[in-house]
């Protein structure tokens, strides 16, 4: 018996065929990265953040296709080039950065040692420093991240792409205690020295924004690197131990100026 749609099924047994249509990709697909350039070079602001969400699930639905290259190229330009303009920083359509990183990633890495000395160094300081609430690295898959260190077999861009990683996770939700992200861990793993690794991890260490105490608030993440200092690793227990160490000093470097404080705010009050 036939059925509508191509469709055909043999009575008396369970054997059921369909002929499916490929669907059809609209012409859309070709003009949402342009737009979205459009957008990200106007210069608009956004501080609601509704323009990134809406651009977010253009470009992520515009990304998934193939082919339309020379548009995608024009984005990553565009990206790119909002970047060398704000000096390493791009606050905006922070979300649509991340997505296009996680679905580009080879591309979008290439990018950051792409052009002059003076835009590779804007570039290098938006992978560590350029979002406003996360890495524009962290959509990008860890397996990625390390075949694409591993290919350009240089030392340094493991220390450099290990800011971006996403490193803290809360150990219960009740306590103030951290620990380190697998990607973090297995990132570490896969680098060929861990010391450039955990110094990038260690910069992290100290918050962009606190309340209270700083020292109390770096500590525990300090503690979470101290744990690799029991890694089964040589290396990087020996890394962990002296990168630990460092971290220990800073610390207390930080008490003390919290005891100042604290005790020139008393003298103002008496």
């Amino acid at each position: 018996r036939d059925l509508p749609g191509g469709c055909s099924r043999r009575l008396g047994g369970c054997q059921f065929t369909r002929r499916l249509r490929r669907p059809r990709i609209s012409t859309n697909s070709e003009t949402r990265p342009k737009a979205a350039t459009i957008s990200l070079l106007s210069k608009d602001s956004d501080p609601g953040g509704n323009k990134d969400y809406r651009m977010e699930k253009v470009i992520n639905a515009a990304l998934c296709f193939d082919g339309n290259e020379t548009q995608k190229t024009e984005w990553l330009d565009a990206i790119f080039s909002d970047v060398d303009r704000h000096y390493g920083y791009s606050n905006s359509f922070e979300k649509a950065i991340e997505t296009t990183a996680g679905l580009m990633p080879q591309a979008f890495l290439n990018r950051v040692f792409q052009g002059t000395e003076e835009q590779q160094n804007r570039r290098s300081f938006f992978i560590r420093h350029g979002g406003i609430r996360r890495s524009p690295l962290s959509k990008i898959d860890v397996t990625d991240l390390i075949a694409w260190c591993q290919q350009r077999n240089t030392p340094e861009i493991w220390g450099l792409v290990a800011s971006g990683i996403m490193l803290w996770e809360k150990a219960d939700a009740n306590e103030n205690g951290y620990f380190l992200t697998t990607s973090a861990v297995t990132f570490l793993e896969a680098a060929p020295d861990p010391e450039p690794v955990l110094h990038a991890y260690a910069d992290r260490v100290t918050p962009s924004g606190w309340t209270g105490s700083r020292a109390d608030t770096m500590q525990p993440r300090a503690d979470a690197i101290a744990e690799l200092s029991l890694h089964v690793r040589q290396d990087i227990s020996d890394a962990a131990r002296s990168t630990s160490n460092r971290l220990a000093m800073e610390i207390e470097r930080e008490r003390i100026r919290d005891r100042q404080r604290d005790e020139d705010r008393e003298q103002r009050f008496e």
